[in-house]
């Protein structure tokens, strides 16, 4: 209530909703990743959810390539793939899902969450039809060369300016290709009756 407040007498700038640069494919995009999203909440089979969440998380690291982001893409598709194997491995251990509160409860939930979603997606649009004037380009531009002895100033930014974000992204790359390694070399332990018997019958 607030945020909507704010967004309605601030000086946040007004809301516009412009589709003129839109692509198809992006409608399309966002399409899939709403679906999916709702599937992953509705669908009562365990397989079902989990081919929809990894639809949202796949189609959130399409976005990212397609503005610019491709290390965000990166770690986004990286940890996606190994939630994705986790989750088929224990798929099967996993108790049936069943509706542990009413729907009353249900369809509160679903208003909040729309509504923070809206909320949200008001912010983003009055940022967007609010830019301002940023400074940061002609920054970057004027010290890259100098302050960081780099000529490619987005190299320049993900390794010296914003060094500290990239080395977490990069460590949560590591961990998640160590843990999918971790996966695949798994492997179940025999229990101690199977050697013994294989010992008997040699």
């Amino acid at each position: 209530v607030a945020i909507f407040y704010g967004l309605s007498t601030g000086e946040a700038g007004a809301i516009r909703i412009d589709f003129a640069g839109v692509r198809f494919y992006e409608v399309l995009l966002a399409a899939a990743v709403v679906v999916a999203a709702i599937t992953a909440v509705v669908v009562p089979r365990k397989l079902g959810v989990v081919t929809a969440l990894s639809v949202t998380g796949y189609g959130m690291g399409v976005v990212y390539i397609l503005y610019g982001a491709p290390d965000l893409a990166l770690t986004q598709l990286a940890i996606e793939s190994l939630s994705l194997i986790l989750l088929v491995i224990v798929i099967y251990k996993i108790p049936p899902l069943r509706a542990l509160s009413s729907r009353s409860a249900r369809v509160r939930d679903a208003i909040i969450a729309i509504a923070f979603g809206a909320a949200m997606t008001g912010i983003m649009l009055a940022a967007r039809g609010n830019p301002g004037v940023s400074r940061l380009a002609q920054y970057f531009n004027e010290h890259s060369l100098v302050s960081a002895h780099g000529r490619n100033i987005v190299n320049v930014i993900l390794v010296d300016f914003r060094g500290f974000d990239t080395l977490g992204e990069t460590s949560v790359l590591g961990i998640a290709g160590l843990g999918i390694y971790a996966l695949l070399k798994l492997r179940p332990k025999k229990k101690r009756g199977d050697d013994n018997a294989s010992v008997s019958d040699s």
